[in-house]
């Protein structure tokens, strides 16, 4: 970042040099400015270590077998490159830009100060990021090319193309960051986040804290299975972090959108136990729970305890001194009544859809898996797909010893 120049009046505050660094004005000084860029990639890099060491996303995408070599170590030449750019240029400028657009330069300006402009410097540098962001990630994360390339080039050098070109990604997390933060510093007064007072940010601090430590404890729980494709439960995490994060802050407008999605959650899982008959006999069941007892408890239990997590937040994200401050600033204090209805409509569409799905194709179905698979179950469709020149259902056949997943397909 450009180093400025001084004030000429030091006793003068709303006299700013149009040279200052805008990041530094708001965080203070150059020193915690440079810390808001470096911290967190220096994070970014251990946690992208950490989860290619840990194999977390590998996959062969469906391209793979047209590569005519062989892939050495079993394709993990692409693995830590797309786990940099994951972490280190999208979870780390992110991170950068939720501490700076809660610093208090920004969030309530003085009247007597007038925020710097952004310098040529930084705009040159951040044209690079954005450039180098658009490459990186549409490489190693939206085509094949990565893959090829990564594989290509270890074919050639070893296993050293990881980390050169592990390398050449944190080379360009800099600038990245730095992009990030010009544009958030740029659009600041376009992101309405709403501050709160003291009061009410302190009755938020715990809610933002919970779905911090749930959306860790989430994403370690990703990582050591190796569950899922990389980006799925990474974004979903990166998502919910912020949310808390900006929550301890003392955001209204996150907090609105928790609440929303808490009462969204109230209903569809409200509606999963009342329909639970319908959907999972008694019989299948204690047949799930004679095949893997903990599972199932685990299953019924994880179900409660969303539940339970979802109107708790719903909860605390209204609580009195929540409301009051949100009155004060001229906000609504209704309930999220959308979130209610649309969770309600959803539930209703798949639960519906299920009904008609069961109406529809059930009998068939049933009479053709007793046919194939035995009549000593009883079937509960699962699932259909098809269309209207060729049906497949999915079943599960129960009975007291044994379930087992059918499958069955006919043309109507």
């Amino acid at each position: 970042m450009d180093e400025g120049t001084v004030r000429t009046d030091p006793g003068d505050r709303s006299a700013v040099d149009r040279d200052e660094d805008f990041v530094a004005w708001a965080m203070g000084s150059r020193e915690a400015a440079r810390k808001l860029v470096i911290m967190p990639i220096a994070a970014g890099l251990m946690a992208a270590l950490l989860a290619t060491e840990l194999d977390f996303g590998s996959r062969i995408p469906v391209f793979m077998d047209s590569i005519g070599w062989d892939l050495l170590s079993g394709y993990r030449c692409y693995i830590l490159p797309q786990q940099l750019v994951f972490f280190c240029l999208i979870a780390a400028p992110i991170a950068s830009v939720l501490v700076l657009l809660t610093r208090p330069r920004l969030r309530a300006a003085a009247d007597d100060e007038v925020p710097p402009p952004i310098t040529p410097p930084d705009r040159t540098i951040a044209i690079i990021g954005v450039v180098a962001f658009a490459v990186l990630y549409a490489v190693f994360h939206l085509f094949g090319t990565g893959w090829v390339m990564a594989c290509r080039l270890e074919s050639v050098i070893g296993v050293v193309s990881r980390y050169l070109l592990g390398a050449l990604v944190v080379a360009f997390a800099p600038a990245v960051s730095i992009a990030a933060l010009t544009l958030a510093y740029r659009f600041r007064d376009r992101v309405k986040l709403g501050w709160a007072p003291d009061e009410a940010r302190a009755a938020m601090r715990p809610v933002g804290m919970m779905i911090v430590i749930i959306a860790l404890i989430t994403l370690d729980y990703a990582i050591v299975t190796r569950h899922g494709i990389v980006n799925r439960p990474l974004i979903t995490t990166l998502i919910w972090m912020a949310a808390g994060f900006l929550l301890t802050q003392g955001s209204f407008a996150v907090a609105r959108i928790v609440g929303w999605i808490s009462a969204f959650l109230i209903v569809i899982t409200v509606g999963d136990v009342l329909s639970a008959p319908w959907q999972t006999p008694l019989g299948l069941l204690l047949a799930k729970f004679r095949a893997a007892p903990i599972d199932s408890v685990l299953t019924v239990l994880m179900v409660f305890v969303w539940f339970g997590f979802a109107l708790w937040i719903y909860q605390a994200v209204r609580m009195k001194p929540i409301l009051d401050a949100r009155a004060a600033s001229g906000r609504t204090q209704s309930p999220p009544w959308t979130g209610f209805a649309i969770g309600f409509l959803l539930f209703a569409w798949g639960f519906g859809s299920y009904l008609l799905m069961d109406a529809k194709f059930g009998d068939q179905a049933r009479e053709l898996a007793r046919k194939f698979y035995g009549a000593q179950y009883a079937y509960q469709v699962k699932g259909y797909a098809g269309n209207t020149e060729h049906v497949f259902v999915q079943l599960e056949g129960y009975n007291d010893h044994e379930l087992i997943d059918a499958q069955v397909d006919w043309r109507p």
